[in-house]
């Protein structure tokens, strides 16, 4: 049975209108039990920078400290997500925040895309692993519904068979209604 989702409040939402905390929170979210050095590697990020952006997800009840485990000089605290699936509330009242969250989530998407479409020319073999579909279509409200509960499945089914010695991969789907011209 899917666990019911946690609607952001309106400081958690700002909290994530930076693209480098997203990734953080990402991060988190896909590795629970992952220390600040952990997300620094896998992000290429700064510990400094890392650390600051879990201070902030901490504060706004994202993520807590989960444990800690030895390090080489001092023990190291590890994080987890407070919540397995947040959403925004349609009737949300600063959409300035919405706007923010959602324009920095597509600029770190197109940033890692350029990053991998670079990487893409060097390296022919990995071509294959770029999908970029862009389609519109008309849907009544149940085949709306089924579409969207099979991009969860997609992510879902991702999440659980992540290999630590596999190719880090970027997902973002935005399904949204085109308003009308």
């Amino acid at each position: 049975m899917a666990k019911i989702p946690h609607v952001l409040t309106e400081p958690q939402l700002k909290c994530l209108t930076s693209a480098p905390r997203q990734r953080v929170y990402e991060a988190i979210r896909s590795r629970e039990g992952a220390s600040a050095t952990d997300v620094g590697m896998v992000l290429e990020m700064s510990s400094e920078s890392v650390i600051f952006h879990l201070k902030q997800l901490q504060k706004v009840d994202l993520i807590v400290a989960v444990g800690s485990r030895p390090t080489g000089r001092r023990p190291s605290c590890t994080f987890a997500a407070v919540h397995d699936r947040v959403v925004i509330d349609r009737n949300f009242s600063s959409y300035d925040n919405v706007r923010r969250t959602t324009g920095a989530t597509i600029r770190e998407s197109h940033r890692q895309f350029l990053a991998s479409s670079d990487f893409a020319e060097q390296d022919t073999s990995i071509r294959d692993s770029l999908l970029i579909l862009r389609t519109q279509f008309r849907l009544n409200p149940e085949t709306q519904a089924k579409v969207k509960q099979l991009i969860l499945e997609a992510v879902e089914f991702a999440k659980k068979n992540q290999s630590p010695e596999g190719q880090m991969m970027g997902f973002l789907n935005l399904y949204y209604p085109i308003a009308p011209k």
